[in-house]
């Protein structure tokens, strides 16, 4: 929908942010948006998702219970300056506290990251939110949009496309997750196949040791069966 949108889009960019030790920060996706007096370099994107020890974005807390997948977009960008500031003192370590480095600079430049969290039921922190309306937006002044049937009504076409996009964005989500989600049991149960398997040759190492004689009784003894 990036493209569609006329906008240039780059996964995992690997290029933008790199410290002066060579080590990278690679945002999931750099969106660039159209050309214009203000504009700047391309937008850093990171996408997150609810899974693990995620008690620091879901636990309750007095008064009202924020969204997980809120708490955890507003995460994002903390995480990249102090990454950004830790990077950067690893590379040049006379650095002040209040000094900014080359890497934070950079971040800086770009606007620092913008983090897009989907939930446990993919559900969307409000920046994803955000970027369907402003995709929706792109996508309806291009000239092939008229080949929709909205009836002229710009208002009609955005709700349209705005569910179109949100439709396509959740179900992968979803499918996503629960991708990753039968992939961690599958392993679980062949770790658990694993453990099981080694239990069960351990209590028969011990029941030899207890009694030698039943290794005789299967036939694997060799001794005097002729």
């Amino acid at each position: 929908f990036m493209r569609l949108g006329s906008s240039t889009v780059s996964k995992e960019p690997k290029d933008i942010l790199l410290s002066k030790t060579g080590t990278p920060m690679i945002p999931d996706i750099a969106y660039q948006e159209e050309e214009g007096p203000n504009s700047r370099g391309p937008r850093l994107l990171d996408i997150k998702t609810l899974g693990g020890g995620t008690k620091q974005y879901t636990s309750t807390k007095s008064g009202n219970l924020r969204k997980g997948a809120h708490v955890r977009e507003e995460a994002v960008p903390k995480e990249y300056s102090a990454r950004a500031r830790r990077y950067d003192r690893e590379g040049d370590p006379n650095l002040t506290e209040n000094q900014k480095g080359p890497l934070e600079k950079t971040l800086d430049d770009h606007g620092g990251a913008i983090g897009l969290c989907f939930g446990f039921y993919a559900e969307a922190s409000p920046k994803v939110h955000k970027l369907v309306g402003i995709l929706a937006d792109k996508w309806l002044e291009q000239e092939s949009a008229g080949s929709f049937d909205f009836s002229g009504n710009q208002d009609q076409a955005k709700a349209r496309m705005v569910r179109l996009i949100r439709k396509n964005l959740g179900l992968t989500c979803a499918f996503g997750w629960a991708s990753h989600k039968i992939h961690a049991l599958h392993k679980l149960n062949r770790r658990r196949r694993h453990q099981l398997r080694m239990a069960e040759e351990i209590d028969r190492e011990q029941e030899i040791d207890e009694n030698p004689a039943i290794l005789y009784s299967l036939g694997q003894g060799g001794v005097g069966t002729e």
